[in-house]
């Protein structure tokens, strides 16, 4: 697959989109601390909790670094199309991208399938 070089406002729109993703996964992650928090089946002692949410904590972490921390413009594309296809930004927000680089991400699937 060759490499797609975005326009400027296309590279503002992928930040914004990266964080409306991470926003997205933050928010996921809140509701299953707080469901699990407040899980009263879960008979485990005080330190045992603790622990279990600590491990919970820094596996997220690491998950949300290794998808959001470091990329520059060059690796926009790929991360915006990871996102997509991960469901974490919407089918109408590729809309506001350039049309070359909708169908870039639209037919990428087909090309990595290859």
């Amino acid at each position: 697959m060759r490499d797609f070089v975005l326009t400027k406002s296309d590279k503002k729109l992928v930040r914004e989109l990266m964080d409306m993703g991470l926003q997205t996964e933050l928010r996921d992650f809140k509701h299953k601390v707080k469901t699990w928090v407040s899980d009263e089946t879960n008979a485990q002692t005080d330190k045992e909790w603790f622990w279990e949410l600590h491990d919970r904590l820094e596996k997220f972490s690491k998950h949300i670094q290794w998808r959001y921390d470091g990329y520059t413009g060059c690796q926009y594309p790929m991360k915006m199309l990871e996102l997509h296809l991960n469901n974490l930004i919407p089918e109408e927000a590729l809309t506001q991208f350039s049309p070359d680089f909708q169908e870039w991400i639209r037919t990428a699937p087909k090309r990595l399938g290859e």
